[in-house]
């Protein structure tokens, strides 16, 4: 039986093409690790939608950042983090409120918050990995993270749920915000682009898909059951 531990896992590396700008995906290669998440905890519908979800999301991102004179990431309070000179690697974008962080890259987004640790979620695959720090670091290529991927432990699950529920909330505002402030079509234009292939989430309903997957996500994690009778070391002892 494969093992579900990260360090234990092979990984495999996806090669992917270099963008046409500061937020589009370059060489460098994604962590495909093993998530706490596997095994049917939770509906396969929430698999496939947080797949979608989070890859367009993405690509919405990246269209924001070609806003040179009215980024809509910079107005809402995102900080970029270009990859130093001669480095091959993507900007990054950071939003931090002093007690949680929301980081965002072409090939994945990271979140923590100090009570709770951080997360990283890839892409193309809906693998929510728990990570053994509460903050997120200022990398522009994914390898450094794989060094970081927490080993699986009680409450692991529920964590990573937690996690994941609470970085729902984040781009649910965000996207409730892009609304708003620039309207229905903005998002209508950036969805329906012709270079943007596969199935899709309405782009009017982006904040609403985001509020649908964080209560579920957040549903699950509080119908986890709890496992008193088994002991295992947590790496999060002594931390806070």
């Amino acid at each position: 039986m494969p093992s579900s531990h990260p360090s234990e896992q092979p990984i495999e590396r996806l090669e992917l093409p270099r963008g046409n700008d500061d937020f589009e995906l370059d060489r460098s290669t994604i962590p495909l690790g093993s998530s706490c998440l596997v095994g049917g905890r939770l509906p396969s519908w929430v698999s496939a939608f947080g797949e979608v979800l989070i890859d367009q999301e993405l690509w919405c991102l990246g269209g924001d950042t070609r806003q040179r004179h009215d980024n809509p990431l910079s107005e809402f309070g995102f900080q970029r983090e270009r990859a130093p000179v001669g480095i091959e690697g993507s900007t990054a974008y950071r939003l931090n409120s002093g007690s949680s962080e929301l980081v965002v890259w072409g090939w994945g987004i990271g979140y923590a918050e100090r009570e709770l640790g951080g997360l990283f979620v890839p892409r193309h695959h809906f693998d929510p990995l728990l990570l053994t720090t509460d903050r997120i670091p200022l990398i522009n290529h994914p390898q450094p993270l794989e060094p970081l991927l927490a080993l699986p432990f009680t409450g692991s699950v529920e964590r990573t749920l937690l996690l994941f529920s609470n970085l729902c909330d984040c781009l649910r505002g965000y996207e409730s915000w892009i609304a708003e402030s620039r309207g229905e079509a903005y998002r209508v234009e950036r969805v329906r682009h012709p270079e943007r292939l596969g199935s899709f989430v309405p782009p009017a309903a982006m904040a609403r898909a985001w509020s649908l997957l964080g209560d579920t996500t957040r549903a699950c994690a509080q119908m986890m059951p709890q496992k008193a009778d088994l002991v295992f070391s947590d790496p999060w002892d002594g931390v806070y």
